[in-house]
């Protein structure tokens, strides 16, 4: 049986998931028709105390964005400590995945130029990166010193983002170091995680089982927007992560030098065909691969919910939580956005990252 001290922190989730947002309510928040009504929604629930401050200082349309900032930092933190000592290490691996994100926010801006405020209000603070750090990561001169930032933290594949500057060309090859940078930090972060994930045997399955899911997703992502850009199946495969559920040298096979109606028909007997599909109908119409890459993030909210309900004795129930707050931030800010640039209610909801609402 999973340790009592599953059941402590299960249930502390359990009610906070119940005070989050439902889908319905997003979809709802689309008919609003000022930032006034929506900041009225948000001071009736979680973020009441955080906008307030954030609109003593930021503008309306940027208030939102930081508000949601202080209080995910702040609750990936509390949810961490829930977990005693024994766990910690699961719980960090949970939250490490939100942490890439953030650094590869910050590593985009940085080598496209772009850092500074805007930036920093879409990064979101963790049990790993402070505010404080990401203010100093964004305020970096430039990638190569923001890297030696986080090597000076001992963050963990601080070296493997070294590595993959110098191996890349560094400064000098612009904006195609980007995928470089990006997949030594997810190769990294599944190559750590995995085994540690696998060392607490049934504690740990569900996490494993997300985290073999996420690699055969950023494999398939990764088979589609290179499928064309590399020499061969060989070249292919090095830009894979070992790991997950899908053999990497069948899917650059699969991927390598073919199309889209190759790619659903070899793909549609696995579990990630259904959202291929229905990526690939709205990618009929934006000719963007990135319409895939949408329905793909769903899926994984999806899966995590099914974890919440799955594992509800271990450590499932964070995964779901953490993948639901996720989803809850960048709704908020999607809604927001949405209204001060008077964006249409098929514009937000094609944005909104939502899943089947489950129990």
């Amino acid at each position: 049986m999973p340790d009592n001290n599953f059941g402590y922190a299960n249930a502390r989730m359990r009610a906070r998931r119940s005070r989050l947002y439902r889908p319905d309510d997003f979809m709802a928040m689309r008919g609003l028709q000022s930032l006034d009504e929506l900041f009225h929604l948000m001071r009736r629930g979680l973020y009441g105390p955080d906008l307030d401050e954030a609109l003593a200082v930021y503008s309306e349309a940027e208030a939102v964005g930081v508000a949601v900032q202080r209080y995910f930092a702040r609750e990936t933190r509390t949810v961490a400590g829930f977990f005693n000592d024994r766990f910690q290490p699961l719980i960090r691996l949970v939250v490490r995945r939100l942490t890439l994100d953030t650094i590869k926010v910050a590593l985009r801006a940085q080598v496209l130029g772009t850092a500074g405020g805007q930036t920093l209000h879409l990064m979101m603070p963790t049990v790993d990166l402070s505010l404080a750090e990401l203010r100093e990561l964004i305020r970096a001169d430039g990638p190569k010193a923001m890297i030696d930032l986080l090597a000076t933290w001992r963050f963990p594949f601080a070296a493997s983002l070294l590595v993959a500057w110098a191996e890349g060309g560094g400064t000098g090859a612009g904006e195609q170091i980007l995928p470089h940078l990006e997949f030594a930090l997810d190769a990294g972060h599944y190559a750590d995680a995995l085994p540690t994930a696998e060392d607490f045997k049934k504690v740990g399955k569900a996490l494993v089982t997300t985290l073999r899911r996420e690699i055969d997703v950023l494999n398939i992502l990764t088979g589609m927007r290179l499928a064309n850009e590399v020499a061969s199946d060989d070249d292919l495969v090095l830009w894979m992560i070992p790991g997950g559920r899908l053999n990497p040298a069948r899917l650059a096979n699969t991927f390598h030098g073919h199309g889209p109606d190759v790619w659903r028909d070899v793909l549609k007997g696995t579990p990630y065909g259904p959202p291929m599909t229905k990526g690939f109908l709205a990618y009929d119409q934006t000719r963007r691969l990135s319409s895939v890459g949408r329905e793909m993030e769903r899926f994984l909210l999806d899966q995590a919910m099914q974890e919440y309900i799955r594992d509800s004795l271990g450590i499932g129930v964070a995964i779901g939580y953490l993948a639901m707050l996720r989803s809850e931030v960048i709704n908020l800010r999607v809604i927001a956005n949405g209204i001060a640039l008077g964006a249409g209610r098929r514009l937000m909801e094609e944005a909104l990252l939502l899943a089947e609402e489950r129990s």
